[in-house]
């Protein structure tokens, strides 16, 4: 399965290459975030114990992907269509990478009693309860960070502070219990719900 996606995505990438007018220098931005969230999965070598690769690291899992998906759906559109860097790009960046991790901890509370121990995830680390405070300081931070943009419409901070509020509350509710839907539907539902409200700002 891994086999086929990683075909599907090489044949992908050709036929963008190909058939589009995109960046091929915007490469320097995609490929280390690429290369991360490929090792993410697949390892980056073997042992006769164990597959090295990022997931297997402590707090490395959670980090490289926020990090990973944050490069990617920040700097790389950014570069891509020709815009500069600024402060409110690299703040952008930081806030995408705060939101990543604290959307990402309801997975690890949910997988908390079937991960492997040496994964060391937060709440294996932590605890639920302090895992669950980590995740409001980084959306606090989250909207800490809005006011330091030059640049930027205080409706789509409405939107922010709203998003933020939804994504505490499907925090606060995250247990070891709840079912995969809880995750893999609601909490993964986030950032559409936040697109959506920022079209229907747009079309207002």
């Amino acid at each position: 399965m891994l086999l086929l996606v990683v075909i599907s995505s090489i044949f992908l990438l050709g036929y963008i290459l190909v058939k589009s007018s995109f960046n091929l220098q915007s490469f320097k931005i995609l490929f280390p975030f690429a290369f991360m969230t490929l090792f993410y999965v697949v390892p980056l070598f073997k042992t006769k114990k164990m597959e090295v690769s990022f997931r297997n690291f402590p707090f490395v899992k959670i980090i490289s992907i926020a990090i990973s998906w944050a490069g990617i759906t920040v700097l790389f559109p950014v570069y891509e269509i020709g815009i500069k860097f600024t402060s409110t790009v690299y703040i952008e960046f930081f806030q995408r990478f705060l939101f990543l991790v604290a959307i990402l901890i309801p997975f690890d509370i949910r997988d908390v009693m079937i991960d492997p121990k040496s994964l060391k995830t937060l709440p294996q680390l932590l605890g639920v309860d302090k895992s669950k405070l980590v995740g409001y300081i980084m959306l606090v931070g989250l909207i800490f960070l809005e006011f330091f943009k030059t640049e930027n419409s205080i409706y789509f901070t409405y939107i922010l502070i709203v998003v933020s509020l939804i994504t505490a509350l499907f925090l606060m509710f995250s247990s070891t219990k709840r079912t995969r839907y809880y995750t893999s539907f609601w909490v993964e539902a986030i950032p559409i719900i936040w697109f959506g409200l920022i079209i229907l700002f747009i079309k207002m």
